[in-house]
């Protein structure tokens, strides 16, 4: 997941901030692994 959809994920998240837009990511299942990642990557809002 990091691989490929991080450097994704990533782009969209700053395309939203140049903006002064917030960016909110829905996941399903399980991501509490993943709440280190997603603030690293500056996703402002997860909906589980």
């Amino acid at each position: 997941m990091e691989e490929f959809e991080f450097p994704f994920i990533k782009r969209f998240v700053k395309m939203a901030h140049d903006k002064n837009l917030k960016f909110c990511l829905h996941v399903d299942g399980d991501i509490t692994s993943l709440f280190p990642a997603f603030i690293e990557m500056g996703i402002d809002v997860v909906h589980p």
